[in-house]
């Protein structure tokens, strides 16, 4: 996760960085030991949410928003964004969900200079994700 984090930094020192998915906190704090100005993490477990913001509590520019990317209402001021998301119920397509939010983030979340990324779990990239991309 550290270079996933580089990456999506790139070096930069005014990064407004929006994670989706804390899961376990390595890209969090792989972020966090590069440097960031501002740092939102969207997390839907109650639990997890309660883990990140004790281990934040004393970092101010870092918030924890609990809830679904869905629900998050934000401008268009992000220069860095991290997608690391699980999808909860069976009923749901994980790659849809992950365009959705790629769709989304373009259009209202990231700036123009902005760096998006994400973490993928399949065994093999899904051809949906390719055929997306490509058209960007």
């Amino acid at each position: 996760m550290r270079r996933y984090a580089e990456c999506v930094i790139d070096g930069r020192k005014d990064v407004r960085l929006l994670e989706v998915g804390y899961g376990l906190g390595v890209f969090a704090e792989e972020s966090e030991n590069i440097g960031t100005e501002e740092h939102v993490i969207i997390e839907c477990h109650p639990k997890i949410c309660a883990i990140a913001r004790e281990k934040y509590k004393n970092q101010k520019h870092i918030k924890i928003f609990q809830g679904f990317w869905q629900n998050f209402n934000a401008e268009k001021c992000y220069n860095a964004i991290f997608y690391d998301s699980a999808v909860i119920g069976e009923d749901i397509d994980a790659v849809e969900e992950l365009l959705q939010f790629i769709e989304f983030a373009m259009k209202n979340l990231l700036t123009d200079d902005g760096i998006m990324s994400f973490w993928y779990r399949g065994n093999k990239i899904d051809s949906r994700i390719l055929d997306f991309l490509k058209k960007k």
